[in-house]
């Protein structure tokens, strides 16, 4: 947690600078109302991504305060999409009927509960947001910070088992979330907004500070050896550079992400050799390169752009061409070749989609999986989550709020997809990129257990579905008699529980300092 406090600290002052970057057409909508939630992005990504109770709950209730007050100025519309909300409305429903009516560990379930709410909150304030360019910064802030203290960590080696964890002869980078897996998920998306700001520039200095911050983030996931998140992420990565303009442009990114995986991979080499010395002369050489060649970049002759992204789309169909040569002829077991973790999460899988299928209703409650998995588990094992976010939400209140869910989601592609095909702005390809790499990486992970990350799609949800033509009034006697009374209810609420689980972490912590005195009184 202090990592996470120095670096939100850090992060605000990084924040400030990228935020006075933005065009002057842009900063003159930006007044604190519009910077509130920037800042609460940053501390949601800082803060372990707001994986646990504590900190997720915090954050929805800083998020909660920021939307009152919103809400409460003297304007005549704010522009909220009613079927999103409703939608989203009806999702938090589902998890507090299914927290009454089934759950066995009610405080516990309530606190799973609150990431959904949570979740709630972000999608109405990045709604009401006018600039949400400032959002996007906040998030690439605050990846960025989660990115150097890794980086930091990793080339000292501080923090084995929390920061970084040794795995079959790799040192994994997990850095402040403490989760390999979502630390390569936060680093992709982090780069694919980096290029949207480096796209967006107009002078080569500019673009460079972006390609320069998305190189950083590059050698940071490669260094987590998250097999599922860089394959999905190269997948994506090379749909994005074949959408692209300018040939130099595909060739410079190309070689931005061949030279981030090798320097990655000599990376670990040299940290787990101990010579970190040499692992910083490394990073810092390579950091350097990429800067001289993206300041370059207008002088090199277009031949040899087009040159290097020919033999980049060449090996595109050589090289997964040969995998499956080798797989096919060698007659190996793709299954095992994609490792144990891989099947295990298959049986997660499995066992819980048979819970679904016996509870369809209303699931086994928020947080119930924790508890019931040994009833129906086929084999050994013991997971806070099922890995796998939409199997997750059917368990947690039913196939209804999973369906719910990707009703949502659908919204979102058929509004991100219909605004690109008009426009063809980058700006909404790179949201689609975005939302599609979570989606996927979903399928096969606990990223929708984090805040920061459920915080990511509701910023894309409302990126997408924007139409500032369609306002509603905040003066209307719906928003004063129900909606403004039912945030100062959740305010209390949210604190109740904040007082509630801090208590329970002292009586924790007097339990194994064996203080039972304390621990019985907390």
């Amino acid at each position: 947690m202090n990592w996470g406090v120095l670096t939100f600290l850090s992060g605000n002052v990084r924040g400030v600078i990228i935020l006075r970057r933005l065009k002057k057409k842009d900063a003159k909508n930006l007044d604190w109302v519009d910077k509130a939630p920037a800042v609460a992005m940053i501390a949601t990504i800082v803060l372990q991504g707001s994986y646990f109770p504590i900190e997720y709950m915090s954050i929805s209730l800083v998020i909660c305060i920021i939307l009152l007050y919103r809400l409460s100025l003297k304007q005549d519309h704010v522009y909220i999409n009613k079927s999103v909300m409703v939608l989203s409305l009806l999702l938090c429903s589902m998890y507090v009927i299914s927290t009454v009516f089934v759950s066995c560990d009610k405080y516990a379930a309530a606190t799973e509960t609150f990431k959904v709410f949570g979740f709630m909150l972000f999608l109405a304030v990045c709604l009401t947001q006018r600039n949400k360019i400032a959002l996007l910064g906040g998030t690439l802030i605050g990846i960025l910070c989660v990115s150097v203290v890794g980086l930091t960590a990793y080339i000292g080696k501080w923090g084995i088992d929390s920061m970084l964890l040794e795995d079959r002869g790799l040192l994994r980078l997990q850095s402040i979330i403490q989760y390999a897996n979502t630390t390569a998920l936060l680093m992709g998306i982090g780069f694919f907004i980096s290029l949207y700001f480096m796209e967006r520039q107009k002078e080569n200095s500019k673009k460079t500070v972006y390609a320069a911050v998305g190189y950083v983030l590059l050698i940071s996931l490669v260094l987590t050896f998250s097999r599922s998140m860089i394959g999905i992420f190269t997948f994506l990565l090379v749909i994005t550079v074949f959408c692209m303009r300018g040939y130099l442009m595909r060739a410079a990114v190309v070689l931005e992400f061949v030279l981030a995986t090798a320097v990655g991979y000599l990376l670990n080499k040299l940290v787990l050799g101990g010579q970190s010395l040499m692992a910083v002369v490394l990073l810092c050489l390579s950091i350097l390169l990429v800067v001289y060649v993206f300041l370059k970049l207008s002088s090199i002759p277009q031949l040899i752009g087009k040159t290097i992204y020919y033999i980049f789309v060449t090996l595109l169909f050589v090289v997964p061409a040969g995998i499956f040569a080798v797989v096919y002829f060698r007659k190996l077991d793709l299954l095992s070749l994609m490792g144990s973790t891989f099947a295990s999460r298959l049986v997660y899988m499995q066992d819980g989609l048979s819970i679904i299928l016996k509870n369809p209703i209303m699931g086994i409650g928020p947080g119930g999986w924790m508890e019931r998995q040994f009833i129906y588990q086929t084999a050994q094992y013991f997971v806070r989550y099922v890995h796998n976010g939409f199997i997750q939400l059917a368990l947690d209140a039913g196939v209804g709020a999973l369906a719910v869910f990707i009703a949502i989601i659908v919204i979102f592609y058929v509004h991100i997809i219909r605004k690109y095909k008009k426009t063809h702005e980058f700006y909404y390809f790179i949201i689609l990129m975005i939302m599609t790499l979570i989606m996927l990486h979903s399928l096969l992970d606990i990223d929708m257990s984090f805040l920061s990350v459920n915080a990511i799609i509701a910023q894309c949800i409302a990126i997408a579905v924007e139409d500032q033509s369609k306002g509603c009034s905040t003066k209307t006697g719906l928003y004063k008699r129900y909606v403004k009374p039912a945030m100062v209810i959740f305010l209390v609420i949210t604190v109740y529980y904040i007082i509630g689980d801090i208590s329970f972490q002292k009586a924790q912590q007097s339990f194994i300092n064996k203080d039972f005195k304390t621990a019985e009184r907390m």
